[in-house]
């Protein structure tokens, strides 16, 4: 009797009790308990609890200092646990200068733990990968340290120069790390030989301009990124040092996505959330959801109020997420998600412009010119067909060519169809974009992409040759 009833109750609202501020603290899915930081008046705990709510028990404590504000920020594996505890004191008459600490401890799920090391200096990113856990030196750069082993030697990944480090995450023996700046860099690294096996840049396909929250990699070292490409259309795309360049999950719609939220990716499955169930007042609430490498997205949680929803933990199991009053969990091997995801948007016809949409050429395959023949040139065009890829259709949509340096003259536009491998749309030029050639013989022109006509879309730049 008890295995059925654990097997129905599988999307539960635990009995953690959160308590005031508790949206701000961070937590970890540690296979079968959550970890999480709790404050209890000058005492600061770091807590682990069963899924069902039951068997809490501390992994470690702090009895706070006066004035000093401490917490913890965890992360783990099934095996193992790793915690930085921040200590933040008095501030100086000007705001400006703050006592600080940073304290980093690891080790086994069941204890002890151990110090691994203390900096003056903030360094909260921190990620575990099986016994290894990767976090920001003193140094100030990231260095993975065994957890069992206190006599390795950490592996230590440089800061790119003008680079400044933003994320870590893990999965498995794989550490992925994004640094920002002007020309940020996605990395990932096999935490027990050190080898870099993925290393993007900006001009890549998928590229590491991407969305802040929507990447992360799995247990096979495979790396799921949201990201935008040069012609401004919104992609989720897969990568892997055996299988390089972006192979897309879902294209065209950001607010499909999960764009702006945290995705976690598992045994080639990902969850997230998107805010995009529409209410009748024209609003919207986010929905968590899971999806495959297929792009067919089913709802996770069924309550659809997930309004204070923050961050996502997946396992390739289990989905677990904070709500509105503690964590809830989802087993998916045992209910498994099956409704469909809501529709996009809440603009009518929204979501039919981009599902159908003619996109320019890859940036990989750039057009520094175009010749015209007999008055009329043939223009690179791309199809994403229908994004939940249950279909094939074809792409259709309204070029337009206008003079670079006076945009408000059209040198050729008309409609535009290709099938769903994408091709050449040929187009005839104006009466006027014949005659500036004809003179000019090369002809700056900037070509928009875009669903209808009068509509924005994309645009490149390319120069017209005789």
């Amino acid at each position: 009797m008890g295995r059925v009833v654990a097997a129905v109750a599988v999307l539960s609202l635990l009995a953690l009790a959160p308590s005031a501020g508790a949206d701000e603290m961070d937590w970890a899915l540690a296979g079968e308990e959550i970890v999480s930081s709790e404050p209890d008046g000058d005492v600061v705990r770091l807590v682990a609890t069963r899924h069902d709510g039951s068997g809490k028990r501390t992994l470690l404590e702090h009895a706070r200092e006066r004035d000093v504000r401490s917490e913890f920020t965890p992360d783990a594996s099934s095996t193992h646990v790793a915690a930085v505890r921040e200590d933040v004191g008095p501030c100086d008459q000007r705001g400006l200068r703050c006592g600080y600490r940073s304290t980093l401890f690891a080790g086994p799920a069941a204890g002890p733990f151990r110090t691994i090391q203390t900096c003056d200096r903030f360094a909260r990113p921190i990620a575990v990968a099986v016994d290894r856990v990767a976090y920001p030196s003193c140094e100030e750069t990231v260095s993975i340290w065994s957890i069992d082993d206190p006599g390795a030697r950490p592996i230590e990944i440089p800061t790119p120069p003008g680079l400044r480090l933003e994320q870590i995450r893990a999965e498995g023996r794989y550490i992925a790390v994004r640094f920002g700046g002007q020309s940020p860099r996605l990395v990932v690294v096999d935490a027990v030989t050190g080898e870099r096996v993925i290393d993007l840049g900006a001009w890549d396909e998928p590229s590491s301009l991407n969305d802040y929250e929507t990447w992360d990699v799995q247990a096979d070292g495979k790396l799921l990124v949201g990201w935008v490409d040069g012609r401004g259309l919104a992609r989720l795309s897969w990568t892997s040092a055996a299988q390089p360049g972006a192979h897309d999950v879902r294209v065209g719609q950001p607010s499909e996505l999960g764009f702006g939220a945290a995705v976690r990716f598992s045994g080639d499955r990902y969850v997230g959330a998107r805010a995009i169930e529409c209410q009748p007042d024209g609003g919207a609430r986010r929905v968590v959801i899971t999806s495959g490498l297929d792009g067919v997205a089913t709802r996770v949680s069924d309550s659809g109020d997930e309004t204070t929803f923050r961050n996502v933990e997946w396992d390739g199991r289990r989905a677990v997420w904070r709500g509105g009053e503690g964590f809830k969990v989802r087993d998916l091997e045992a209910q498994p998600a099956r409704a469909p995801a809501p529709p996009q948007g809440c603009v009518q016809g929204a979501s039919a412009d981009f599902k159908h949409q003619i996109w320019p050429p890859s940036a990989r395959d750039p057009l520094p010119s175009i010749a015209v023949r007999r008055g009329r040139v043939r223009v690179p065009v791309r199809c994403f067909p229908e994004v939940d890829r249950t279909q094939q259709t074809r792409c259709r949509g309204w070029l337009r060519l206008t003079h670079r340096r006076r945009p408000r003259v059209v040198i050729a536009e008309r409609a535009a169809s290709v099938d769903a491998d994408g091709g050449n749309a040929t187009i005839r030029l104006s009466a006027r974009g014949r005659r500036l050639l004809a003179r000019a013989r090369r002809l700056p022109v900037t070509i928009r992409y875009s669903p209808h006509r009068g509509a924005a879309g994309s645009e490149v730049s390319t120069t017209l040759r005789r």
